[in-house]
């Protein structure tokens, strides 16, 4: 059968747009495997680059963290301190293990209670390296990651933390990553081919638009999901694409979406750091490279009385003393050179009240090595400088004490010779003798000899009554009782604000009431024209540890402020030469020491004084 040139053309034509059809199906099946393999490839990749940089960095933030909060506890082997902060990251997800080490690379503590690990050195290779290393050093061995950083006090290096975080998620989201793209891949090439090859032979005419169609079908999901790895690469876990599609390519972008949620949930978030910063005790303020403060957290609020808004924007010489010793210029230009750890000064709050800190300060570093911001990290150590200055006046008493009770044995004995022997020849000489005078004048002054030296024994010995339960109310009134003439006599006004049912204290009755004479004789020796001396009783925090409280305030003339601290020390006074030992408040402080009180005085010059005593409160009976 001869075949005309309409046929032969019809059957070339339909020849060459068969072939053409044929040839860019292959060419486009061929670019769709290369693609999906390059796709598999890349998401691999970028999938286990991203997961193990948010791995890396995760542990750079903890690392971090645990370097800069252990300093204190590790410089002080304060395992209590230790295996508190170690235990907030060792509770963590995939955290394998958390050791701090001393220099020798020795484990100081493996933030367990049991301390297993306690002095042991790891010899493998991982450990080595991050023992002998002085900077933040980040390890991958098998299936952890290892991210160790050296603790600095100063210029003194005191030892290392590490930490192991698991990679086994890693691992097993790259390969099910890996099968899944595979798959899709060889699935998607054979269904296309079929579809190709079946539509090529019905519908030659629209065989190209088919082919831009199909091609269009296949990139448009491919670019979303590239678009998406950027995306996730970048930082954005938040990121998610909607792909309204059932096969592979559908399967594939429901991949991606559940590895960009897990990636959200396994890193550090801000909202978890700000809970960490809201936890903190400690004074922490982030200040510009010109102490400007940028921000506070919820303790330096409480503790300055400002709201954290409120320092926004402000220097930090706000929360300074006006005659602070370092000024803000002065810690910009050290902070400058190196970091501030553990300097003693102290921070001013709204109302002017002063707090002594141990202030530690960092600079955060930007990419060029210059300072971006200061973080500074203050610890309130107020009852700390009130224990030391308790400690050092109860060894200075029992250094006096000690003194007084030798000086007063080894005069005595000679003092009552002097004494019995002018009494003698005082009887024996008649009046209006010329030695009288002399005679009665060595009598009354070894008499006042005597009673100072029965006032330094009574200082330096301990009583030998026992403490029984009393009230100190009682004791009050009975010790005001006895200086009631004298006040009437001196034109001052007795006030008493006695708490009702005040409870007892464990003490010796006489020992309080001479406390109680001795304050309320020098409240009067302060007020010789008049004025008004108040005594109350109350009882403070009545649930549970009371203490019972006691305040002598009087209007008098008042103590300056100079030698306020120095009133409790022995020997000490202001009164007229003769009027005063100086022993009256040496001995009060030792009676309310040896009652396990507290005394404290405040005092406005010209207008009040006010002595403040607290005994622990006995339990109801």
């Amino acid at each position: 059968m001869r075949l005309g040139l309409r046929q032969k053309y019809a059957l070339t034509i339909l020849g060459s747009l068969l072939l053409v059809i044929f040839a860019l199906s292959g060419i486009l099946v061929l670019e769709a495997r290369r693609s999906a393999r390059r796709l598999a490839e890349s998401g691999a990749e970028v999938a286990g680059s991203n997961l193990l940089e948010a791995y890396k960095k995760r542990g750079e933030g903890l690392i971090k963290f645990l370097a800069q909060d252990l300093t204190n506890p590790l410089y002080h082997y304060d395992m209590q301190s230790i295996l508190a902060v170690t235990s907030i990251v060792r509770g963590q997800e995939g955290i394998l293990y958390v050791y701090v080490y001393d220099p020798e690379g020795r484990i100081v503590h493996d933030g367990t209670r049991e301390i297993s690990s306690l002095n042991r050195i790891l010899d493998d290779e991982i450990s080595r390296k991050a023992a002998g290393s002085r900077q933040m050093l980040v390890q991958t061995a098998a299936n952890v990651l290892d991210v160790s950083a050296p603790i600095r006090l100063a210029d003194q290096f005191l030892g290392g933390v590490r930490i192991g975080i698991s990679l086994d998620s890693i691992h097993s989201d790259i390969s099910k990553m890996s099968e899944l793209l595979d798959d899709i891949r060889s699935r998607s090439v054979r269904k296309n081919a079929v579809i190709i090859a079946g539509f090529s032979l019905a519908i030659l005419i629209l065989a190209v638009p088919v082919t831009i169609l199909i091609g269009r079908n296949l990139s448009n999901p491919i670019e979303l999901l590239s678009r998406l790895a950027r995306q996730i690469g970048a930082g954005d876990y938040q990121t998610r694409i909607s792909l309204k599609r059932t096969d592979e390519l559908g399967e594939l972008a429901g991949a991606f979406n559940v590895m960009a949620q897990n990636l959200r949930e396994t890193t550090v978030s801000k909202q978890y750091m700000d809970d960490i910063l809201r936890a903190m005790t400690d004074v922490l303020i982030v200040t510009d490279a010109r102490l400007t403060i940028l921000s506070v957290n919820r303790a330096t609020s409480e503790l300055l009385g400002y709201p954290e808004e409120a320092l926004a924007g402000q220097p930090f010489s706000r929360v300074l003393p006006g005659d602070a010793r370092l000024t803000q210029e002065d810690l910009a230009a050290a902070l400058r050179k190196a970091p501030i750890l553990g300097l003693e000064m102290e921070l001013q709050s709204r109302n002017g009240k002063r707090f002594p800190v141990l202030f530690s300060a960092q600079a955060m570093q930007t990419g060029d090595g210059g300072a971006r911001n200061f973080v500074c990290v203050a610890r309130d150590i107020t009852e700390r400088k009130n224990l030391e200055g308790m400690v050092l006046q109860s060894e200075k008493m029992s250094a006096v004490g000690q003194l007084a009770a030798g000086v007063a044995h080894e005069i005595n004995n000679p003092l009552g010779a002097i004494l019995g022997f002018a009494q003698g020849m005082a009887r024996r000489t008649p009046p209006g003798d010329p030695n009288e005078f002399s005679v009665k004048s060595i009598e009354r002054e070894a008499i006042r000899c005597k009673n100072l030296v029965q006032n330094l024994l009574a200082y330096s010995r301990a009583s030998k009554e026992p403490p029984a339960p009393i009230s100190l109310n009682q004791c009050v009134l009975r010790a005001l009782s006895l200086v009631e003439s004298q006040a009437n006599l001196t034109g001052v006004t007795i006030v008493q604000d006695l708490a009702e049912d005040l409870p007892g204290i464990l003490g010796v009755a006489n020992h309080i009431e001479q406390v109680v004479v001795n304050l309320a004789g020098n409240s009067l020796d302060a007020m010789p024209g008049g004025g008004a001396l108040k005594v109350s009783t109350l009882l403070e925090s009545p649930e549970g540890n009371g203490q019972v409280r006691l305040d002598v305030e009087d209007t008098g003339s008042g103590i300056p402020p100079d030698i306020l601290n120095r009133v409790f020390e022995p020997f000490f006074t202001t009164k007229d030469p003769g009027k005063g030992t100086g022993l009256g408040l040496a001995m009060i402080y030792e009676i309310v020491q040896k009652h396990q009180g507290t005394i404290d005085v405040r005092s406005d010059p010209g207008k009040s004084t006010v002595f403040t005593l607290r005994f622990p409160a006995l339990p109801p009976s």
